[in-house]
C-alpha cells in the first residue's frame, strides 16, 4: 500500500439513539482514550490532536453516514463518538472510540 491514502468509511448506525463516527490524527504518544480523559477533564483536548480529520456528523438510528480520511504512513489515528447519550456522558467515555495505525509493511 502506498501512502498517504484516502478511505471512504461507511457507518451505519444500528443502535437505538443517534452515533457519529470522528477521525483525528493522534499526537506521537497519544491515545484516543487519553484525548477523551483530557476533554472530561476539563483540559484542552486539542494539545494532544495533530488535526481533525472528518466525521459523519449524527447518524440517526437505522441510516448509515460516511467520512473520507487520508491516512499517512507512520501515524496514528483516534475515532470516536462524540455525541453524548441520555445520561449527558459523550458515548466515547462508555467505549465507543478506538485507533488505528498506517503503515507500510515489506513482504
Amino acid at each position: 500500500m502506498a501512502f498517504p491514502a484516502t478511505y471512504e468509511i461507511d457507518f451505519v448506525n444500528t443502535g437505538e439513539e443517534p452515533h457519529e463516527l470522528s477521525f483525528v490524527e493522534l499526537k506521537a504518544g497519544t491515545t484516543a482514550s487519553s484525548v477523551i480523559e483530557a476533554q472530561e477533564a476539563g483540559e484542552d483536548p486539542a494539545t494532544l490532536v495533530e488535526q481533525f480529520l472528518g466525521t459523519t456528523g449524527a447518524v440517526d438510528p437505522g441510516s448509515s453516514g460516511a467520512v473520507q480520511i487520508t491516512l499517512e504512513d507512520g501515524k496514528s489515528y483516534g475515532y470516536a463518538c462524540l455525541i453524548e447519550g441520555p445520561d449527558g456522558r459523550p458515548h466515547a467515555l462508555d467505549g465507543m472510540l478506538g485507533e488505528i495505525s498506517a503503515t507500510t509493511s515489506a513482504r
